[in-house]
């Protein structure tokens, strides 16, 4: 699965855990809330690898071996 569909997923699950707290249900908001921490943490890895290799490749850092 690619990881952007899974930023969406967890954006979903956030905004879910949002509307729940403003309801008053917070054991449904902990729920919805935990599941999107969940599917963002391995969102980290990649998104940094990713941010910091574009990062380099501007400063002219790292060589294309085109």
């Amino acid at each position: 699965m690619n990881f952007c569909c899974l930023g969406f997923f967890a954006l979903a699950f956030s905004i879910k855990a949002r509307d729940r707290k403003v309801l008053g249900d917070y054991s449904g908001a902990g729920s919805y809330g935990s599941t999107a921490k969940c599917l963002n943490i391995p969102l980290l890895q990649p998104s940094s690898v990713i941010h910091q290799r574009s990062s380099q490749l501007c400063m002219g850092i790292l060589k294309e071996d085109l």
